[in-house]
């Protein structure tokens, strides 16, 4: 199972991915010829069509998933998995 795991999206700094970089990738990754699914899709597709899925993940649910994340899954159309800890 093809899993990108990614903690924050933001300003370059300290473990964060510049959300122009995180649009580059998503680009490429459809460009290739990849859906993008969350892990509940993936799991339930058959064994064809995941041959040509990608998994993304989120660590921790901070904010800047929903402020950078979610308006580039409407613009490309894809899905993500978000995993909290409490």
């Amino acid at each position: 199972m093809p899993v990108l795991l990614y903690h924050r999206l933001g300003p370059e700094g300290e473990d964060n991915l510049p959300p122009d970089k995180f649009e580059e990738q998503i680009c490429r990754i459809q460009a290739g010829g990849f859906e993008i699914v969350s892990l509940p899709i993936y799991l339930q597709q058959d064994s064809s069509r995941r041959q040509n899925s990608i998994v993304i993940s989120f660590d921790d649910g901070m904010r800047n998933i929903y402020r950078y994340a979610f308006p580039l899954a409407l613009k490309y159309r894809f899905n993500f998995t978000v995993f909290l800890n409490y």
